[in-house]
């Protein structure tokens, strides 16, 4: 799990949200939550709530240095995708 502290904490339930916490690994659940969404960056802002199982209105909340810290980790769960399509 990578643990990723937060410069400007977020609120989230009416509590602060200091840190997320990602997953080792990438599951079907996570990319699905992409799937409803248009722009990249709506994507990822997606992604990133599905992997610390954060509300969409907590990540909107994120600082753009934490959202940039937290994007740069959860990319590197894009490598883990197979190759789609046909030639």
């Amino acid at each position: 799990m990578a643990i990723i502290k937060l410069k400007y904490p977020v609120i989230c339930n009416d509590e602060a949200v200091t840190e997320i916490n990602l997953p080792e690994r990438l599951k079907l659940k996570h990319m699905k939550a992409m799937d409803g969404t248009t722009g990249e960056i709506s994507k990822i802002a997606a992604l990133i709530g599905a992997l610390a199982e954060l509300p969409l209105s907590a990540v909107d909340q994120l600082d753009v240095d934490d959202f940039n810290t937290i994007a740069g980790v959860a990319g590197g769960f894009l490598g883990q995708l197979p190759a789609t399509g046909s030639k």
